[in-house]
């Protein structure tokens, strides 16, 4: 049984650092894809600020417009019209803003579903590790037992035998 006990701790320490060395290179990988999926984010974004950045430019190449209309004929038509144009402008970047930050929201509700998905995973393993090593535990106990019982058997048998009288 000392034998077999020695065995089962060494089994369950090189399982250990087994683990260990697989959940440390899981969380290099993680990281190794979350590192390329940024790339892509990075991108993504770029593309939306330049998209903004276009829209504004052309919102206020429009302003710049009207102000220069407005300095050659000076309406109440032109001044509500750089007005408008004004709101716009800021429509527009405040607009683009607003994507931005619910594209990067998106993004973080992704990340936290996979990590959720992964934690998940990796709770149905450790419980699938657990229960396999209780029952494993279980079954030795249950040997023990069985042979000490066999054991106690054996001596009351003896005991009672050596009790007995032939007489009786």
């Amino acid at each position: 049984a000392l034998v077999n006990d020695r065995e089962w701790r060494d089994a369950e320490d090189c399982l250990k650092s087994l683990t260990t060395r697989e959940d440390a290179l899981q969380d290099s990988l993680t990281q190794l894809k979350l590192q390329f999926d940024a790339l892509d984010v990075r991108t993504e974004l770029d593309n939306m600020d330049r998209k903004m950045n276009d829209e504004v430019a052309a919102a206020t190449e429009e302003l710049r417009g009207l102000i220069d209309a407005e300095e050659l004929d000076p309406t109440p038509e032109v001044t509500e019209r750089i007005a408008e144009v004004r709101d716009k402008v800021q429509r527009i970047e405040a607009s683009w803003k607003l994507k931005r930050n619910l594209r990067i929201k998106e993004i973080e509700i992704e990340i936290m579903g996979q990590k959720m998905a992964d934690d998940e995973a990796m709770l149905k393993n450790d419980v699938a590790k657990s229960k396999g090593v209780y029952a494993h535990n279980a079954n030795n106990a249950r040997g023990e037992l069985s042979k000490v019982l066999q054991n106690m058997e054996d001596s009351v048998t003896v005991t009672a035998r050596g009790r007995c009288r032939p007489e009786v």
